[in-house]
């Protein structure tokens, strides 16, 4: 009764694959990779980082106001039509949030 083993990366290399991914697509900028890693959020960081950091988001509102686009981006799901996380982006870059907890 045999059954092949399924094709599978150790977690450890997993991370290691995505930080040699994110050092090359980040030019071997070693800080941004760590709190793009960590999962961090940070004022003035691109919409491009904060996927990598946290993923797609759930939910985005978007606006366009005085010329300028403003987006929330929605993370973590509560209940209903609300979010532990959100993000507000000006322009492609994080400009505040709001957690609840």
């Amino acid at each position: 009764n045999y059954r092949p083993r399924a094709n599978r990366e150790s977690p450890r290399r997993l991370r290691g694959l995505r930080r040699t991914e994110l050092m090359d697509k980040y030019r071997q900028d070693h800080h941004l990779v760590e709190r793009i890693i960590m999962g961090g959020y940070w004022h003035g960081q691109t919409a491009g980082q904060l996927i990598d950091a946290l993923g797609n988001p759930a939910d985005i509102d978007a606006r366009i106001r005085k010329g300028q686009r403003r987006e929330m981006w929605k993370y973590h799901p509560a209940d209903g039509n609300r979010y532990r996380l959100q993000i507000a982006l000006e322009n492609e870059a994080v400009v505040d949030w709001e957690q609840r907890g």
